[in-house]
């Protein structure tokens, strides 16, 4: 509805365990996008409820990691020691307990409102 367009996907279909380079926090997935579709770290983001989407996000170099707090997203918050936005705030621009820029966002939803108004032009990096 909005124009945006779906042009491939990946997963890693192996055991978290198997230590394979497909599987986040790791590159190979990364990898593998950049080169089928051109991609540069500068212009994309990573959406995830887990530290190892923020991880993967964080070493590839993207402009965003953004935080859901959906399914396992309250747990990782805890460990990563952010407090989740106020009840009137959906998304929330913050840092990790280490110092990392972070999109915190109650659900997709959030993560989308807030970035829609922002695609006019390159995703500028919070400090």
């Amino acid at each position: 509805a909005e124009g945006g367009d779906i042009t491939g996907e990946a997963f890693g279909p192996h055991d978290p365990d198997a230590g394979c380079a497909c599987r986040k926090p790791a590159l190979g997935m990364w990898d593998e996008l950049r080169g089928r579709h051109g991609l540069t770290p500068e212009t994309c983001l990573i959406i995830g409820d887990k530290a190892g989407d923020l991880e993967f996000g964080y070493a590839a170099g993207f402009a965003l990691s953004a935080l859901v707090l959906t399914g396992e997203g309250p747990k990782t918050a805890t460990r990563l020691g952010v407090e989740p936005p106020p009840a009137d705030v959906s998304c929330l621009e913050t840092v990790d307990k280490t110092g990392r820029p972070l999109l915190l966002a109650r659900d997709l939803a959030a993560v989308a409102q807030w970035l829609l108004p922002r695609l006019a032009a390159p995703l500028p990096p919070f400090s």
